[in-house]
């Protein structure tokens, strides 16, 4: 029995023991946990002061007068920018999105509200000609009939072509200052992108930068200009002369020269956004890989000091990479401000005249109809040389953002 109690009372002085020493230890850990806590939470304090510190200072050196200049200057159209380019920048910085699905929607309605007024005239007005040209020939009889019916329809006719051609001529600019800012765009605001690219020590991506820009604004701006924009007004002008009288057929050759810009398009816009993506893609990983490489012979090969030159080396690399992805956004919002309005409005023109053209098919001439809806697959050339523009900016604008976001953590 003595024995019994005895092991009894050692069992409970040693789980006496354990639960106190558990309970101390659990007390120390959550005091250390505490400070440890506390601790973290200011060295996160102090490293986000000195990031934005170091975001500001950078920033500063790289926002000129001459790109605000160029900012204020823009038609921004109803996206929110803004009123500077340092402000859009700093707006996406703190966490703001510029693009959220309402902002885009909403500046697509703007285009359309803003290009559907014009647009309905110049469709109430072809349509007004054509009831008018099908009832005057109705009423049209006797020996006079043949000569009344020609005057009849070459005054309609002549009304159309007139009609039409001022809504060509304004989408026809409205697609020429569309390239013309992107081109603008490219001329500006590339320049920050090697800036920060370099101070990156991304060597591969500047070497695939500065070329592209060059020819962008060069070589794809020029074809564009000088090629197909001179195609797209001969397959409307021989569109309108191919549908004046049955005996001009000029049909086949204002597909072969549509088709002639389509290639030209294709081929330059395929072969420009191949080549920027390959060498795009392969520069990055070879800059992430010589930026990693850096970090480390940095900490590891320069005694004592190595470990704080790494962490500063971080901080502005951090940094740039902050201020490079904000400028990308902020240049892809500036993007979609230059070419939504032209894309809308060369896109509703092309649905009203095809529209039209069916509505008036069984009441006009055939020819006034063949010569609508000719004109509306034509405006394709010119919605395909916008659109691919843009297309390969953004390719570019996504590789830039993309790079080195791996090699900084």
């Amino acid at each position: 029995m003595k024995k019994t109690l005895t092991i009894l009372t050692i069992f409970f002085a040693l789980a006496a023991a354990f639960f106190i020493t558990a309970a101390c230890a659990e007390r120390h850990n959550a005091y250390a946990a505490d400070v440890d806590s506390s601790t973290d939470a200011e060295a996160v304090e102090n490293i986000r002061e000195e990031l934005e510190s170091e975001v500001d200072k950078n920033l500063s050196g790289l926002i000129n007068s001459e790109l605000e200049n160029y900012f204020a200057e823009l038609d921004k159209g109803s996206l929110s920018v803004g009123n500077s380019f340092r402000e859009l920048i700093e707006s996406v910085l703190s966490g703001e999105n510029p693009l959220t699905p309402d902002t885009v929607l909403h500046a697509i309605a703007e285009a359309v509200t803003g290009s559907l007024s014009g647009i309905l005239l110049t469709m109430i007005t072809i349509v007004v000609l054509s009831l008018l040209g099908g009832l005057g020939e109705s009423l049209s009889s006797g020996f006079a009939k043949s000569g009344t019916s020609q005057l009849i329809y070459w005054s309609v006719y002549g009304g159309i072509v007139v009609t039409l051609g001022f809504a060509i001529n304004g989408v026809i600019t409205d697609a020429r200052e569309a390239i013309n800012g992107i081109a603008s765009l490219i001329n500006y605001t590339f320049p920050v992108f090697v800036t920060l690219l370099t101070a990156l020590g991304g060597t591969g991506g500047v070497s695939v930068l500065a070329p592209v820009t060059l020819m962008i604004n060069g070589a794809v701006s020029g074809i564009i200009l000088s090629v197909v924009m001179p195609l797209f007004y001969a397959t409307v002008v021989f569109t309108v002369v191919g549908n004046m009288s049955d005996n001009v057929r000029l049909g086949k050759l204002t597909k072969a020269l549509k088709s002639v810009g389509g290639w030209i398009l294709g081929i330059t816009f395929g072969v420009i956004t191949t080549v920027v993506a390959i060498q795009g893609i392969v520069g990055a990983g070879m800059d992430t890989i010589v930026l990693k490489s850096a970090k480390f012979a940095l900490s590891s090969y320069i005694p004592i000091l190595g470990g704080y030159l790494s962490e500063g080396f971080d901080l502005v690399l951090a940094s740039c990479i902050l201020i490079k992805n904000a400028f990308g956004l902020s240049v892809f919002v500036i993007l979609l401000s230059i070419v939504i309005a032209p894309l809308v409005k060369i896109l509703l023109l092309s649905l009203a005249l095809k529209l039209v053209a069916g509505l008036i098919e069984p009441v006009s001439d055939s020819k006034i109809s063949e010569l609508l809806y000719s004109t509306a697959s034509n405006l394709n050339l010119l919605l395909s040389a916008c659109a691919g523009m843009a297309f390969i900016v953004f390719i570019i604008l996504l590789l830039v953002i993309g790079a080195f976001n791996a090699g900084v953590v």
